[in-house]
């Protein structure tokens, strides 16, 4: 009977031990069940969620800087003087306008020759933004006359494209005519000794200025013919047909173009 009972207990144990064995063999892992119970499942939830909160508070994607230059004058050149070449010399002096600014006029070259240049000086070279650092003839006047003492500069900040601006190259001449002063004239500071050598009006777009200025504190400089074989004539008018008449006046103007630092970005809404 002991024998007996034994073995019935045996088999007892056996039997649990098998339906524990079955039951643990069709539980879930307790890895699933953490993950079901949301301890690891609430660590991923958290990196999602803190994704999606992170993106949710990130600044707006702010626009590009506006691109600023500033325009210099640089030199003009005398490719050919006015009149004949070797009675005398050319007395010049330019002009330039834009909408933005006031008009300035340099100071007069004397005795400009074929072939030579000369060099605008800092104080006077500044086309756009003006900014005067000496106006004798007060804010209000709108013209800035290098020659009668006033002096500016360009603005650090620069001007943002489109650019547009007229230049004059003017030849003081003590010779004049009467008839000077009956002569269709620029709305520039001209008087009746004052010929006109050539202009030309520029237009800077914005595409053309990042062509050439891709990135900031890069330069470019330009140069345009003002005048040509009949000066600012057509090239109809009788001049240099011969070696007794006089060509030109034709000359070259530099300017320069500097990209400053962009404008502030402006955050989208």
């Amino acid at each position: 009977m002991r024998n007996g009972g034994r073995a019935d207990s045996t088999i007892g144990r056996m039997t649990v031990v098998g339906a524990l064995a079955v039951l643990i063999a069709l539980a879930p892992p307790l890895a699933a069940l953490a993950r079901d119970d949301g301890f690891v499942g609430a660590a991923d939830d958290r990196a999602v969620g803190a994704s999606k909160s992170s993106a949710a508070t990130l600044p707006p994607r702010p626009s590009i800087g506006e691109p600023r230059f500033v325009l210099n004058a640089v030199q003009f050149r005398a490719a050919d003087e006015s009149g004949m070449d070797w009675p005398g010399s050319d007395e010049v002096f330019a002009v330039w306008d834009t909408p933005n600014d006031p008009m300035a006029a340099s100071v007069e070259f004397t005795n400009v020759d074929a072939g030579e240049t000369r060099t605008f000086a800092a104080r006077e070279s500044c086309i756009t933004p003006i900014q005067a650092t000496r106006n004798l003839g007060g804010a209000s006047s709108g013209l800035l006359m290098a020659a009668e003492g006033d002096q500016w500069a360009c603005r650090i900040v620069g001007r943002a494209a489109p650019i547009e601006f007229t230049v004059w190259l003017f030849e003081h001449d003590e010779d004049w005519w009467l008839a000077n002063c009956f002569s269709p004239l620029t709305p520039t500071p001209e008087e009746c000794e004052d010929d006109l050598i050539g202009e030309e009006s520029i237009n800077l777009t914005h595409a053309d200025l990042l062509a050439v200025l891709p990135q900031v504190g890069s330069t470019y400089e330009e140069t345009v013919i003002l005048g040509g074989p009949c000066g600012h004539l057509s090239s109809g008018e009788l001049c240099g047909y011969s070696e007794l008449m006089p060509t030109g006046p034709e000359y070259t103007f530099t300017y320069r173009i500097t990209r400053t630092a962009d404008a502030p970005p402006v955050l989208a809404p």
